[in-house]
């Protein structure tokens, strides 16, 4: 019997499926029924997952870790406007890339802040990165901060905590000033005063100056260089005056009493002797009456004006010219005998001094 080709076909496929049906239990097997041609194709594919050897571990997921290499910083003393910085290590010692999910930040007292930082927003198995935190004090204190990290970790955030404390290196040293005296030229420089404890050689022309009070007429400060200098004119017991020197934003601040005197003549000796000598004083009649009267006339040329050390004065002309400090006056024009007569130009504060000088006197006197 002759079948025809469709047929057969079809007869054939029927044959090898029940005779593969062993064979392909448990397989994925697919077919696929093409337009007809002479013969027969058929596609299919298998696959079975590899079993494990017995005792082999299950596969492990990448974990990924984080340490720091410090959780409390302590920035020690700072000079106020000034800033420091310290950093901190962060690390992945762990098997998985560790991904942050914000940047450093800082929070607590406004001194300190997030500073340059290395760590992106991913740190790969077994890198380093940095943080850097900064204080910045403008006022003298204590002051705390917290510097965070946060990433995908159930440990997140990371913290570590910041104090610092800030002073002031820049101050004022008090002292006595030197005092005045009317007519006489006066300069004090407030820049020996002023002290910088964290600079070794601190440049103080750098600094500026500021007062406040009454200055003594004929004195002023400059602000520049600190210099106080005039001409008193009038005198002074004593006014306070508040000075201020700024450094490199930093201030020094001392209140300082400022005195301006007068000048007078003080008669410390009045003797007499033979010649040069130092002998008590002979009575020679009248000799010695009209010694006496000549030194009274000139202690009351001398009182009317003002004696300073170096100074020579500047009388009328009709009187005689003298300087401050000994005078030997003639005793009389009849007599041998002299008076030594010493005065000295002092402050109304101080003590005495004497100056030697030259002999002088008006007619008669030599």
């Amino acid at each position: 019997m002759k079948l025809r080709p469709f047929r057969a076909a079809v007869a054939l496929t029927t044959a090898l499926t029940t005779a593969a049906a062993p064979l392909l239990a448990g397989a994925q097997t697919s077919y696929e029924f093409k337009s007809y041609k002479q013969g027969l194709v058929v596609s299919g594919s298998t696959s079975a997952p590899e079993a494990p050897a017995p005792g082999t571990p299950p596969p492990v997921t990448p974990q990924p870790a984080l340490t720091l290499s410090t959780t409390a910083i302590n920035f020690g003393e700072v000079a106020t406007n000034t800033t420091e910085t310290r950093q901190v290590l962060v690390s992945n010692p762990g098997t998985g890339s560790l991904t942050f999910t914000a940047a450093p930040a800082v929070t607590g007292a406004a001194e300190f802040a997030a500073g340059l930082t290395t760590c992106g927003t991913t740190l790969a198995a077994g890198a380093d990165c940095l943080a850097e935190a900064t204080f910045s004090p403008t006022l003298t204190g204590t002051f705390n901060g917290i510097l965070t990290l946060t990433s995908v970790l159930a440990s997140s955030p990371h913290e570590v905590s910041l104090v610092g404390t800030a002073f002031n290196p820049v101050s004022l040293a008090s002292t006595t000033l030197p005092q005045g005296m009317v007519g006489k030229a006066y300069s004090y420089d407030f820049k020996q005063l002023l002290n910088v404890s964290n600079e070794a050689s601190p440049d103080k022309s750098q600094a500026t100056w500021e007062g406040s009070g009454t200055l003594p007429t004929g004195l002023s400060l400059d602000k520049s260089t600190g210099v106080l200098s005039g001409t008193p004119s009038v005198v002074t017991p004593g006014t306070t005056y508040t000075v201020t020197g700024t450094y490199k934003n930093n201030q020094g601040q001392q209140v300082y009493t400022i005195k301006v005197g007068d000048a007078v003549l003080e008669v410390v000796q009045i003797a007499a002797g033979q010649g040069d000598g130092d002998a008590p004083l002979v009575e020679q009649g009248n000799a010695r009456e009209r010694m006496l009267e000549r030194l009274d006339i000139l202690f009351e040329q001398l009182a009317q004006t003002y004696i300073q050390e170096g100074e020579v004065l500047e009388p009328a002309p009709s009187q005689p010219t003298y300087r401050s400090g000994v005078r030997y006056p003639a005793a009389g024009r009849h007599s041998s005998q002299k008076g030594q007569r010493i005065v000295s130009p002092v402050p109304r504060h101080g003590s005495a001094r004497d100056y030697a000088s030259e002999t002088f006197g008006p007619s008669g006197i030599h």
